[in-house]
């Protein structure tokens, strides 16, 4: 499960209840996020933008 790979936190937890979002969904969210992140720092356009 995923709890293994991520320690409990408190205010984490708090704030996902608060806005229904279960850990699963935030995990997969946040995997997402930090691929297209990596994809703009990798692509060379991470800090220019399109003209």
């Amino acid at each position: 499960m995923l709890q293994e790979f991520n320690p409990p936190c408190m205010f984490r937890n708090m704030a996902l209840k608060e806005v229904g979002l279960s850990l699963p969904d935030y995990m997969r969210y946040k995997r997402r996020l930090s691929e297209k992140l990596m994809k703009r720092v990798f692509e060379g356009d991470a800090f220019y933008a399109k003209e």
